[in-house]
């Protein structure tokens, strides 16, 4: 491979002078003097494509699906109260049924001035 000559479509003539990605991209100097980092399958030999142009990587993992919206929002409830943030749209939900406490907290202060 390193020292043959190819021919670019663009570039024209050329020798192969280094060779990455285990032979998928080829380092080539020009007749002109400049030297490029081309794929493979740019290149002709003799008249002759010297690889097909090679399909793209396919993954095969698949990434699990986002968690429900009910589920990301009660995640959020949870991290922003240990962050010690009482979240403005949780409020309502989190002083249900404390009207006990209120009271307590009412007359503790009365007391207090």
């Amino acid at each position: 491979m390193i020292g043959e000559r190819v021919e670019h479509p663009q570039l024209g003539p050329g020798q192969v002078v280094a060779i990455y990605r285990n032979g998928i991209e080829w380092l080539v100097r020009f007749e002109n003097g400049l030297r490029f980092r081309r794929p493979r399958h740019e290149f002709v030999q003799d008249g002759q494509m010297l690889a097909e142009a090679e399909a793209f990587f396919v993954p095969t993992y698949q990434p699990s699906p986002p968690m429900p919206q009910n589920q990301l929002e009660g995640r959020q409830l949870v991290e922003s109260l240990r962050m010690g943030i009482a979240p403005a749209q949780h409020v309502p939900e989190l002083t249900i049924n404390l009207k006990v406490e209120r009271e307590s907290i009412i007359q503790g202060l009365n007391q207090a001035h």
